[in-house]
């Protein structure tokens, strides 16, 4: 069933500029993006608050170059865009002409057929101890337009805040998207007809974006903070987006690059990378696991592919005596991947396309948990330990040998 949903504009005894309008259409399905965790409200499937958050992450990620400090930033973040006690100089309306339907990624356990690289995404709508039934994401049919308000009588208006605007839309359209996971593609906006894809690699050198090195720990756009993209060309976004988790897939867990290729009779082999032998062998005293693990297949102890993103959960499969294992920051809930890997372009015209944020943080207190105790564990690598990991290929940095590994054909 289509609804037609309406959201007023900023109150109407404001004075307004015409607005920045942009009719949106989505490439992929919508995870969750609801008042409920990894659900959607089909009544109000697009939340203009949602999106306002989505404007405010990207407002940052092109434009906190202009500033010295977090502190300077989330002053002009606030007079833009509003604080728990004010209204900011930028608002927003959503007219919404939607219908949707459930897009489900497994049958129980199992990826849906066509689905099998794209169910390494969506991986958390799997079937759970609590719920053995698996969630849906959801399909948006149709389009909604947005419309960025400018009140240029608010007292705090600056003559920029039009560009502010039109920055934050900028890049929310290319890099971002609606609801969760839009990190791995989820939610991504269709850019149109009207934009170019033909060398999205350029866009980094877009006025919008500052580039200047931003304040520490705001993730940035800026190419001298060390923002970087790369695009491979499809012919349509679903299949973009499924090329992107399938390379995503076999760099990090595939047989004959992430882990060695499964022994007869075996589901799968030893993996290259060196976290499952560091549960192995450094989180107890003994080693955990069956004795033809005891020699290790990586000479290093450290847990690199924490860079892509946390928490990771380790889960040893056919060994019930291993528990599960955390990896993630000490005391936070989670560390935001700095990659992005979604379809850009329209449906029937796009790119897979890999973005590496810049100002990535220095992530000194990394801790493996299991049985509620914490290891303190590395996530960087020095060239000799890169070396050691066949993934790597010499690259110390995981998220740029995957870049190498994805531009290959």
């Amino acid at each position: 069933m289509t609804r037609k949903i309406e959201r007023p504009p900023a109150p109407i005894q404001l004075q307004m500029n015409e607005p920045i309008t942009a009719k949106i259409s989505l490439l992929t399905p919508v995870f969750g993006g609801g008042a409920e965790s990894k659900k959607i409200d089909k009544d109000y499937p697009i939340r203009s608050a949602s999106i306002k958050g989505q404007l405010r992450f990207w407002w940052r990620a092109a434009r906190a170059g202009g500033y010295n400090t977090v502190e300077e930033m989330k002053e002009a973040e606030e007079r833009l865009w509003g604080g728990p006690s004010n209204s900011g100089v930028l608002s927003l309306s959503v007219d919404s002409n939607i219908s949707v339907q459930d897009e489900p990624f497994f049958e129980g356990d199992r990826a849906l057929r066509g689905k099998e690289a794209l169910s390494y995404f969506a991986f958390p709508l799997r079937p759970t101890e609590d719920n053995n039934n698996p969630k849906p994401a959801y399909t948006l049919s149709g389009s909604f337009t947005l419309k960025l308000y400018v009140d240029t009588t608010h007292p705090e208006y600056k003559k920029n805040d039009e560009v502010e605007a039109k920055s934050a839309l900028w890049a929310w359209r290319r890099f971002g998207g609606i609801g969760g996971r839009t990190r791995r593609g989820f939610g991504a906006v269709d850019l149109g007809r009207d934009e170019s894809i033909e060398h999205p690699e350029l866009w980094l050198k877009n006025d919008y974006i500052i580039n200047k090195q931003p304040p520490e720990g705001v993730p940035s756009l800026a190419p001298s903070a060390g923002a970087k993209i790369a695009t491979r060309t499809t012919k349509e976004a679903e299949k973009a987006w499924s090329e992107l988790a399938s390379k995503f897939k076999r760099f990090r867990q595939g047989n004959g690059l992430g882990r060695n290729d499964p022994q007869p009779d075996k589901f799968a082999g030893r993996s290259r990378w060196p976290e499952p032998d560091v549960i192995r062998h450094h989180l107890h005293k003994s080693p955990q696991g069956a004795s033809k693990h005891q020699t290790p297949i990586v000479n290093v102890t450290k847990a690199p592919r924490g860079q892509f993103g946390m928490p990771i959960i380790f889960h040893f499969q056919n060994y019930e005596h291993i528990t599960d294992v955390e990896l993630n920051i000490q005391d936070k809930e989670r560390f935001a991947s700095p990659l992005i890997l979604r379809p850009v372009g329209q449906k029937k015209a796009a790119k897979a396309m890999l973005l590496i944020l810049g100002n990535r943080p220095r992530l000194d207190s990394t801790v493996m948990t299991q049985d509620k105790k914490d290891t303190f564990i590395s996530v960087d690598l020095n060239e000799e330990e890169a070396h050691e990991i066949l993934p790597l290929n010499g690259e110390k940095d995981p998220l740029i040998a995957f870049m190498h590994y994805f531009k290959k054909p």
